[in-house]
């Protein structure tokens, strides 16, 4: 007899009446009993979307009201992390001519909505919580209180349209992000 079985059967002992009394009761009152079933199973796929599904969150206040790209060293991320800031950060390596279009294409992103893109290394990566998320450079990560929420990924064929199309990037950062 499994665990869970010797479970049930405890509590069947120790309150038979229960038991009795529920089985009577569904049997019943199935209508009622289906209902029931009905409304717990629609606010369990309710709270498991919540959990799953994304939703754009606003950047804190330091992101807003500019365009720049800031560099931060390893040290300054951190502190970002620690404070649990929500932020953008590209990732490249100079004379990436891939993170050249990329960088143009956030710049442009950065410039319609007045928000600001952090800048990040490659080198200084191996020293921060991105070390686990981004293999490859370049990339983009969308760090919400501090979490890595996701990062583009330059070897994923599925990521290849973010890296072509503003649009497409666009969209992606805006699973995440509210940017207007």
């Amino acid at each position: 007899m499994s665990q869970k079985s010797k479970t049930i059967e405890r509590t069947k002992s120790s309150h038979p009446h229960l038991f009795t009394r529920l089985k009577t009761f569904c049997l019943n009152h199935k209508p009622l009993t289906i209902i029931i079933s009905a409304l717990v199973l629609i606010v369990a796929v309710f709270a498991i979307w919540q959990i799953a599904i994304p939703h754009p969150v606003r950047l804190s206040d330091a992101s807003y009201g500019g365009s720049e790209q800031i560099d931060l060293t390893a040290d300054t991320y951190n502190q970002l992390i620690d404070n649990r800031a929500s932020f953008i950060v590209f990732i490249d390596q100079p004379g990436c001519i891939t993170a050249d279009k990329l960088r143009e294409m956030l710049s442009n992103i950065a410039s319609e909505y007045q928000i600001h893109i952090y800048h990040l290394m490659w080198s200084n990566v191996k020293n921060t919580n991105l070390r686990d998320h981004v293999k490859y450079y370049p990339s983009v990560a969308i760090i919400r209180n501090g979490q890595v929420v996701d990062a583009l990924d330059a070897d994923s064929d599925a990521h290849t349209a973010y890296y072509n199309s503003e649009a497409d990037l666009k969209n992606w950062i805006s699973r995440y992000v509210k940017l207007s």
